[in-house]
């Protein structure tokens, strides 16, 4: 009982001391972890050279004017995964966070924004085949399964495959029976009040690349395919603003 009154008594003045000591050591643990961070190399996988973002995704040299550039993602090793722009239609206006940073990022619903997405076939081995199969269940007895080149209807110049129950509708772009771009769609099974769609293709044998934008901009899908292709290729659109990406 004594020894239990002793511990009891002194518990306190013990508590105390190791405060202390954590609040003196926690701070010199965080500089240290600051200085090793801050003496770890940067990887630069965007490189400015005027108004274009150059950069290597897949093995592949792109360039990109810096007025579309949001951002990129890459491995533990530091190598690049894929790269992100972003635009609004139909004229692929760019970012201006003084004149329409509502439209890219605070209004509800897609509007007139475009997120366009580049992503190394090396880091993901994924070709537009493979998305096919993978997004549709090809091999696994759903909506797309024995029905390929059969559509319930041709619109806008694509084969369109309506969902059987609450999932997007798929849009093929097959010329000549050879698939070319898929796109996935908000379907009225879905019931959602601002529905958008993924657009998927294969930009080169190193990258493939997929964009979303709202469903309103369907029709114009074509349009939309050639300019992102133009974007990607170092190419301005004609009537886009001269906007910086000031995010």
């Amino acid at each position: 009982m004594k020894l239990l009154k002793a511990i009891n008594r002194h518990r306190p003045i013990c508590i105390r001391r190791y405060l202390v000591l954590m609040l003196l050591i926690v701070p010199l643990l965080l500089a240290a972890c600051g200085e090793s961070h801050a003496k770890k190399p940067k990887k630069k996988n965007f490189i400015q050279h005027g108004d274009y973002i150059h950069f290597e995704l897949g093995g592949e040299k792109l360039k990109v004017r810096k007025a579309y550039f949001r951002g990129g993602g890459e491995n533990q090793w530091g190598v690049l995964k894929y790269a992100d722009f972003w635009a609004l239609l139909p004229d692929f206006e760019t970012y201006d966070k003084t004149k329409n940073r509502y439209e890219f990022v605070d209004r509800l619903g897609w509007g007139r924004r475009l997120y366009i997405s580049l992503h190394a076939r090396k880091a993901s081995r994924v070709s537009l085949s493979e998305i096919i199969e993978l997004n549709t269940g090809k091999n696994g007895g759903k909506r797309f399964s024995g029905k390929l080149g059969r559509p319930d209807e041709i619109k806008y110049g694509l084969e369109v495959y309506h969902a059987t129950y609450k999932a997007p509708d798929d849009y093929l772009y097959r010329p000549e029976g050879k698939t070319v771009m898929y796109m996935k769609c908000g379907s009225k099974k879905m019931d959602v009040p601002r529905p958008h769609c993924k657009m998927m293709w294969d930009h080169s044998d190193k990258v493939y690349a997929d964009a979303v934008f709202s469903k309103d901009y369907l029709p114009q899908w074509r349009e939309i395919l050639a300019d992102i292709e133009q974007v990607i290729n170092g190419q301005d659109i004609q009537g886009a603003n001269d906007g910086v990406n000031n995010q």
